[in-house]
């Protein structure tokens, strides 16, 4: 029986507030669907990001100055820095010219680097 009357309260406290109820109820569709369209953005460009990098493909090389594993301390990448010389675009198009199993070769410059005289 108390079920039936607390039910009762809650419609008849709804029905006397319909603004602020229609404003509560406004205010939760809104929130619930600025979180689905967040969760859909976020899966979308998931998506996006996974899609491009698989486009990547197995034909991709990668040819760096040095790799990640100097860059243990600075004076691990000041070795490296002095032990590799700088990769040129000579270099590039002599790789592009020679290799048969690559579809396509491009180059990458680091906008940071100065030449100091």
């Amino acid at each position: 029986m108390k079920l039936i009357e607390t039910l009762k309260l809650a419609i008849a406290a709804i029905w006397a507030h319909k603004l602020r109820s229609a404003l509560t109820l406004l205010g939760m569709i809104i929130g619930v669907t600025a979180v689905v369209v967040v969760v859909s953005l976020i899966q979308g460009f998931n998506r996006y990001v996974d899609e491009k990098i698989a486009g990547i493909g197995a034909k991709s090389y990668t040819i760096q100055r040095f790799s990640f594993e100097d860059w243990k301390d600075t004076d691990s990448i000041a070795a490296a820095q002095r032990r590799n010389k700088e990769l040129t675009f000579e270099e590039m198009e002599y790789i592009e010219a020679r290799a048969q199993l690559i579809d396509k070769i491009g180059a990458k410059s680091n906008p940071n680097s100065a030449d100091l005289k």
